[in-house]
């Protein structure tokens, strides 16, 4: 997953992005992860979210994931 992130942040410093970092049940893991990138990445927008029941039964407890999304005021001169 690092590196992942690492080759798609290679383009950005952040800012117009926001990050949301979804647990199961691990709210002290994704609060350290977060802590993580926002020290790399001042400008990025992060949150917290969590799987829900169904979702969360999947992948089990512990499970951690992120999803980018676009802060649209930030990104209108590009439309």
């Amino acid at each position: 997953m690092s590196k992942l992130f690492e080759e798609d942040t290679q383009t950005t410093d952040g800012d117009g992005y926001e990050l949301v970092i979804i647990h199961a049940n691990a709210l002290e893991a994704g609060e350290a992860w977060r802590a993580q990138i926002q020290e790399k990445y001042p400008k990025l927008r992060t949150s917290l979210a969590y799987f829900g029941p169904v979702i969360g039964t999947h992948l089990g407890e512990g499970a951690l994931g992120c999803s980018w999304d676009i802060v649209v005021e930030k990104n209108l001169e590009m439309i």
